[in-house]
């Protein structure tokens, strides 16, 4: 059994927007002038004293797509090849993939 299946998420890269003593939201844009709300995060929040904390799930949340992505990939790699076969996945490809979503997710990319 495959676990990749097609996600019921909004499908377009998420991104942080706004900030500071502004509404801070994650967005994904669907095409020209069409954008998706993925969540709100109030300006009080974002000035707090929790405020790193904050900005911390902000960024984990805005890199959800990418880190399901690179953990469905593995995990379809790794029942593909569950009798101790290697996998045929390009590893440098996976890797690239699972290191730009955990990046997007601490903020560093």
């Amino acid at each position: 059994m495959t676990t990749t299946q097609t996600a019921q998420h909004t499908q377009s890269e998420w991104h942080i927007v706004g900030g500071g003593t502004q509404l801070t939201t994650i967005v994904s844009a669907d095409g020209p002038g069409k954008v998706s709300h993925i969540a709100r995060l109030h300006p009080e929040w974002m000035t707090s004293r929790d405020s790193d904390e904050v900005w911390a799930n902000a960024r984990l949340i805005a890199a959800a797509p990418e880190l399901l992505e690179a953990l469905e990939r593995l995990a379809d790699c790794h029942e593909a090849h569950s009798d101790g076969g290697i996998c045929n996945e390009d590893h440098f490809e996976l890797g690239l993939v699972v290191g730009v979503a955990i990046a997007k997710a601490r903020g560093q990319s």
